[in-house]
């Protein structure tokens, strides 16, 4: 059975096998209601886009995965794809563990086995940088994520040796303070437009920012339809607008860069995901690094499914183990005292497994393991990921057991606990996540 390569986009989505893609840029737009996928914004206030950045195994998640999952389906639709398939998927390389096991249980509604995750800028490098050997850094910006890797290919295969992100950061935000400006500019107040009028003010400011990164020239912009008045908008205003969404990106690529790539080694700068196509973010990246970027002789909004399709062929032929390493996120093992213990370092190559000796503080019947995503050594700091409870036995009196704990990190970053007593066969179970 031939396996797909998808790109779960927050803003736009693809399929794709081999060298080829089977769909175009599908919007990752779902009305709540009739569950149509790529629904008019301009026409429906149920349309909601930019979901994927809630997705996790939480309560909370449930809409996200329901409307990933319709996603798929009309991927599959397009693709002309009937029954069950096998696929890569692509999710952000910060996402943790409940968010990649929601991306797999989306998947699961849509009649999709995922045989791996992928981190989208690995996926991205997998095809830019293909038969090159360099250092690259790739700057993954869209609209509602955005990650930052640096991937060695000098020595013929695929190296991820830092990754970093923030899944709640992408062109959405530039258009949020868009609106804002309308709203300080044009004297109107944002609480008294009704759904439809503040949907239309949105897909506005969306239009602006497209339109300045177009013509790079000042234009008037009339709010009068809003209760406001008509303002002018500069490349002035947008610059510092864009530099207020993004200058966590641009701190954060500096900080990748620094940890992972030794003072005078070269390498090249790849921009991937739609928000990236503004010239002005390109020059201002130009200027942070000193250098210009790779230049766009390809899509942006389509490198990520390309390189999912690429990775899914590896994949297929038994290739992925020994041409791709990626990198996982810190995790740590939080104590009693409310201290994290560390079992897996930051940037650790997957798959990985570690194990660590933990101890009742206390006689107990049973040890309660939780684990967490995050560098820090006070637990209150880190994100939560789940728990597993290791039960003594019921036969045994309350103690102060000595259990080994092993933390297992697959290669699509799935997370694994196992626990076991000395002399006693180990007793495995998937995290419960809260």
């Amino acid at each position: 059975m031939a396996i797909y390569g998808i790109d779960l986009g927050t803003t736009n989505s693809l399929l794709g096998l081999g060298d080829k893609l089977l769909t175009g840029l599908v919007p990752s737009i779902v009305d709540l209601k009739t569950k149509e996928v790529g629904a008019d914004e301009k026409q429906n206030p149920n349309a909601v886009r930019s979901f994927k950045v809630d997705i996790s195994m939480g309560l909370e998640g449930t809409l996200s995965v329901k409307a990933s999952s319709e996603v798929l389906k009309e991927l599959k639709r397009q693709a002309g794809l009937n029954g069950r398939i096998k696929a890569v998927i692509t999710v952000p390389a910060d996402f943790d563990d409940s968010q990649r096991k929601a991306t797999a249980r989306a998947a699961e509604l849509a009649d999709i086995d995922v045989v791996a995750l992928v981190n989208e800028p690995t996926a991205a490098a997998l095809y830019i940088t293909k038969g090159k050997k360099e250092v690259a850094v790739v700057f993954d910006l869209g609209g509602g994520t955005f990650d930052v890797s640096v991937i060695d290919s000098r020595f013929g295969n695929y190296d991820v040796q830092h990754s970093a992100g923030d899944p709640r950061c992408g062109g959405d935000d530039l258009d949020k303070l868009i609106v804002k400006f309308f709203s300080k500019q044009g004297k109107f107040q944002l609480f008294r437009l009704d759904k439809n009028a503040m949907l239309k003010l949105q897909l506005l400011a969306t239009d602006t920012k497209i339109r300045m990164q177009k013509e790079r020239k000042k234009f008037d912009v009339n709010l009068r339809e809003f209760g406001g008045e008509v303002i002018s908008f500069t490349p002035t205003i947008y610059v510092q607008l864009m530099k207020q969404a993004f200058m966590k990106c641009i701190t954060l690529m500096h900080r990748v860069i620094n940890s992972s790539i030794e003072v005078g080694t070269k390498y090249n700068v790849v921009l991937v995901g739609g928000s990236t196509r503004c010239p002005y973010l390109r020059e201002w990246i130009t200027k942070e690094l000193g250098q210009e970027p790779v230049p766009l002789t390809y899509d942006p909004d389509k490198a990520v499914a390309y390189g999912a399709a690429l990775y899914a062929d590896m994949y297929d032929k038994g290739e992925i183990e020994q041409m791709v390493s990626d990198v996982t996120k810190a995790l740590s093992i939080g104590l009693q005292d409310g201290t994290a213990k560390i079992v897996i370092p930051e940037n650790s190559k997957v798959p990985i497994e570690e194990e660590v000796m933990l101890c009742n503080p206390v006689e107990a019947s049973e040890l309660v393991v939780s684990l967490y995503q995050g560098n820090s050594g006070i637990v209150a700091n880190n994100s939560y990921i789940g728990t597993l409870k290791y039960d003594y036995g019921k036969l045994q009196p309350p103690k102060r057991g000595t259990v080994f704990v092993t933390v297992t990190v697959t290669l699509s970053g799935i997370v694994k606990l196992s626990c076991k007593e000395l002399m006693k066969p180990a007793v495995v179970k998937e995290l419960v996540v809260d």
